[in-house]
């Protein structure tokens, strides 16, 4: 294998000439590991560090090997895009995430972030707000209803309408609640053994030509999936959680202040939301992020400094985000008051990576995709419906977090108590 050739190799690397060299090797080594279908055929490659802490954190998300090196984008690139290979077979996409190009890379990121200036143009966050009302009131006919699809599709339903232009109160809600349901699927699927084959999914190919029938799912570079799986899957756990901890954990009183502050956001001027609220809606999107990372573990490949062996190391943004050492002892509870004291919260946050990966929705929509969604669903329900839960499947006590595993909460109802008297 091509790949026991790196002892070898990245041996020349005594010189500014070996290291280019080596750097080079790197690049065609694990594009030719790329290509063989690897992630196909076997196993998820074995991890061979995990970092807690926020600088080694930092460093694997810029895909450096060390603290101060000043890797090349191209070598930076196939850092991040080997472990992310079982992507582009369990889902066919062809993106920023996926690939080793400079130049795709660049048109992706730029498309993405024209996309993501939608919803400031044209009074875009008041109709997608409005359109959200609409949606919550329609699902909430029934009186009890399972709370995790509930939040799948209408994040799935916003979110089709940001990146597609599309009118998400038109897209029928079990068509949406069916694709929410595959894309989990299929990523529980592809983390480990066996990974679906992206042209056998059928079904998910039909639901997404109904949704949008101008982009063809088995066409690499028209793949909706290459916009739909980092903005839509990124974001409803984080919208659920936020959710469950403004409107059902902690002290009442402080309940009532984070869902004042979220609901002022959406009905007046942010800045001025910002100075009536006690707790800004920001800080309220931006502690959910940091104690439920949308990414719980980010992945790089790269070449062992001592060995010269390519091995995959990770960062465990979850757990660094947890650490009482960094964030206090009360780091495992969702406190949004800790943003106030914090002098540099962009930085701090890892939720959104790094340069020069960090996501474009780093700068604003992201924060308020969470707000919009949080504070819409927490308007829908107000103080008239409570969670119920079948045993096995409660919430822990307020202080311990709430479990961030994919298929946490399934069995959690929105319960209506008006229709139990």
């Amino acid at each position: 294998m091509m790949l026991d050739l790196f002892p070898t190799l990245v041996g020349i690397a005594d010189s500014k000439t070996g290291n280019i060299a080596a750097a080079v090797v790197f690049v065609i080594v694990t594009l030719v590991y790329v290509r063989s279908g690897h992630y196909e055929l076997s196993d998820c490659p074995g991890v061979s560090k995990t970092f807690t802490d926020e600088v080694n954190c930092r460093r694997v998300l810029q895909a450096k090997t060390t603290n101060d090196e000043h890797k090349d984008l191209r070598i930076a690139l196939t850092s991040r895009a080997v472990p992310n290979q079982r992507l582009t077979v369990a889902f066919g996409i062809d993106n920023a995430f996926t690939t080793t190009s400079i130049e795709k890379r660049k048109s992706f990121k730029d498309q993405s972030i024209s996309i993501l200036h939608r919803p400031s143009l044209n009074s875009g966050w008041e109709k997608l707000h409005f359109g959200l009302r609409i949606m919550i009131r329609d699902a909430l006919i029934d009186k009890s209803i399972l709370l995790v699809p509930l939040v799948q599709s209408l994040t799935l339903r916003i979110t089709l309408g940001v990146l597609f232009d599309l009118d998400p109160v038109q897209i029928p809600i079990g068509v949406a609640e069916e694709l929410a349901s595959d894309i989990n699927d299929i990523w529980l699927a592809s983390k480990c053994g066996s990974i679906p084959i992206w042209r056998t999914q059928t079904r998910t190919h039909m639901l997404l030509r109904t949704l949008i029938s101008s982009r063809n799912p088995l066409d690499a570079a028209e793949n909706p999936m290459n916009f739909i799986l980092p903005a839509y899957e990124t974001l409803w756990r984080v919208v659920l959680r936020c959710f469950i901890e403004i409107a059902y954990r902690g002290p009442r009183a402080n309940r009532t202040i984070w869902r004042q502050a979220i609901h002022e956001s959406l009905s007046t001027n942010k800045d001025e939301s910002i100075a009536l609220a006690k707790v800004s809606a920001d800080n309220i999107a931006r502690e959910a992020l940091r104690l439920y990372p949308p990414t719980r573990r980010v992945y790089r490949y790269e070449s062992n400094l001592n060995t010269g062996l390519p091995e995959v190391v990770a960062a465990d943004i979850e757990a660094c985000q947890r650490n009482e050492t960094e964030w206090g002892a009360d780091a495992k509870t969702f406190n949004p008051d800790r943003w106030t004291t914090i002098d540099d919260p962009a930085k701090r946050l890892l939720a959104f990576g790094d340069s020069p990966f960090r996501c474009p929705a780093y700068n604003d929509f992201g924060f308020r995709m969470i707000i919009l969604l949080t504070g819409a669903l927490s308007e829908g329900v107000g103080e008239d419906w409570e969670l119920q839960s079948d045993s096995g499947d409660e919430l822990p006590e307020w202080g311990t977090p709430l479990c961030s595993a994919r298929k946490a909460y399934s069995q959690v109802r929105l319960q209506d108590m008006r229709s139990c008297n």
